[in-house]
């Protein structure tokens, strides 16, 4: 049984969506209970920076007093104009969101910066994912690592995921593996379940280091334990795989499902393939795997949108329906799955589901076959030695099965070898002929086809066609 094995990193997602998360909601310590909502007033009305900030996160909460986010901005600024640097990022971030102020990204930049000037770890991180983006400042990769940096050496968990990044990728930096590692291990060894992901991945794939499962392993467990989907869907696949943990298939479901109720669809395109085919004590359980590649597929995954249609067309957990299997198809075929590609095009070749229509399998196939899907290539090569749907054309049906032939589809070579030997499209040649049709054999039964080429044949031509056969290797190799 094969499970497809997506290698599930998102760093470059989580980094880049930082700034709005970070920006959006509050990150900042909530106030102590400790002192009652009109002995903070009355400190902050003689100007006391530290009860004003207090009560702005009181009034953003919403928890202690009634939320009132317009109030909360007034109490962040009067303690920001006081120089308080948690304050100033507040009212960044509030200025960033346009709650409580008008939406402003200049003033929010403007008060980052004031509040990053002066060491503050969080505003220095969100200034730099700005930079990163573009957002409110000129796009600078430059800045982004040298704010990332400052926070980083100040040892903020953030930060120094977010410079594992750039030095991952090489993005403001030169890429640098060993660096990369370096600050995620830093991040990760603070609890940081994204740079604990990431340094599993670097484990595991042997990337700026040697390959470690049992190190791998280690690391996406903790952070899979706080709820991280990633590193669940990674560590679902080790134990999956028998790799740096004892090889259970009943814990890679729950480690995929926990990370599939979270909505990651890598996740459940796994728990999709291994239901539909069932594994050591895994009962096959078709109807579930349709449950969880309608998951995937509502998200738009288009090899779940394939294997959904599939499940449609068979009628295997779900009502056999021809017309859904299609719909499902074209979800993915419109994405380019080449497989979903083909499928398509043989319903219409067909008329299952949809109006029979061989221009519209024709359509199907090329975009397929362009893509170098061998099924593809052979239907499409069917389709010009027939003229349906497309001009009838010998050469251009012998062009596409050749290609289909050159990448070891022995449906193809079989064709060839019969289009060698009755010399449709191509001279007759004996010899090609028992070349294609040897090739076919190896990979299904052919029947009687070599033995009656054969019987045409000396026993020079014989040798030939066994010769050609076994220097031929497959297009790429």
């Amino acid at each position: 049984m094969r499970v497809s094995h997506f290698k599930a990193r998102t760093s470059t997602v989580v980094c880049f969506a930082l700034a709005s998360v970070l920006l959006s909601s509050g990150q900042t310590s909530q106030p102590s209970d400790a002192e009652s909502l009109v002995s903070l007033r009355e400190r902050a009305d003689h100007g006391a920076a530290d009860a004003q900030l207090a009560l702005g996160k009181i009034y953003l909460a919403g928890k202690t007093a009634p939320k009132d986010v317009k109030e909360a901005a007034v109490w962040f600024r009067k303690a920001a104009d006081q120089g308080n640097a948690e304050a100033q990022e507040n009212l960044a971030r509030l200025y960033y969101s346009g709650n409580g102020v008008p939406q402003d990204l200049s003033e929010a930049v403007r008060w980052l910066r004031m509040s990053a000037d002066q060491g503050y770890a969080h505003a220095q991180v969100v200034l730099g994912l700005l930079y990163d983006e573009g957002s409110g400042v000129p796009k600078d990769l430059s800045a982004a690592a040298r704010w990332f940096r400052t926070a980083a050496d100040h040892g903020d968990a953030q930060a120094q995921f977010c410079l594992g990044n750039f030095y991952f990728y090489g993005k403001g930096l030169p890429k640098d593996l060993s660096e990369a590692a370096r600050w995620w291990r830093k991040s990760a060894d603070q609890g940081y379940a994204q740079a604990q992901e990431e340094l599993g991945l670097m484990y595991q794939d042997g990337e700026g280091m040697p390959a470690d499962f049992n190190e791998a392993a280690r690391l996406f467990r903790k952070a899979a334990d706080q709820d991280n989907a990633t590193a669940q869907v990674n560590l679902g696949k080790l134990y999956f795989q028998g790799k740096g943990v004892p090889q259970d298939y009943g814990e890679a479901v729950r480690w995929y499902r926990k990370s599939g109720d979270q909505g990651n669809w890598a996740a459940q395109l796994d728990l999709g393939s291994i239901y539909e085919r069932g594994a050591p004590g895994v009962p096959e359980d078709t109807s579930e795997a349709a449950r969880w590649y309608r998951k995937a597929a509502d998200q738009g995954n288009a090899e779940a949108q394939r294997r959904l249609g599939r499940l449609y067309f068979k009628g295997d957990g779900v009502p056999k329906d021809a017309s859904e299997a299609a719909r499902w198809y074209r979800k993915a075929a419109d994405q380019g799955n080449a497989e979903a590609q083909v499928s398509l095009g043989l319903q219409y070749n067909r008329g299952e589901g949809v109006a029979k229509d061989f221009a519209e399998a024709a359509r199907w196939y090329r975009k397929s076959a362009d893509q170098g899907n061998a099924n593809a290539e052979l239907l499409l090569g069917m389709l010009y030695s027939g003229g349906q749907g497309v001009t009838w054309d010998l050469s251009e049906a012998i062009r596409w099965k050749r290609m289909a032939a050159d990448q070891g589809l022995p449906l193809a070579q079989q064709e060839l070898g019969y289009v060698y030997s009755v010399g449709q499209g191509v001279p007759r040649d004996n010899v090609l002929a028992y070349m294609w049709t040897t090739l076919a054999s190896h990979g299904m039964d052919i029947g009687s086809s070599r033995n009656e080429l054969a019987a045409k044949m000396t026993p020079q031509e014989i040798a030939d066609g066994e010769r050609l056969a076994g220097e031929w290797k497959p297009s790429g190799k």
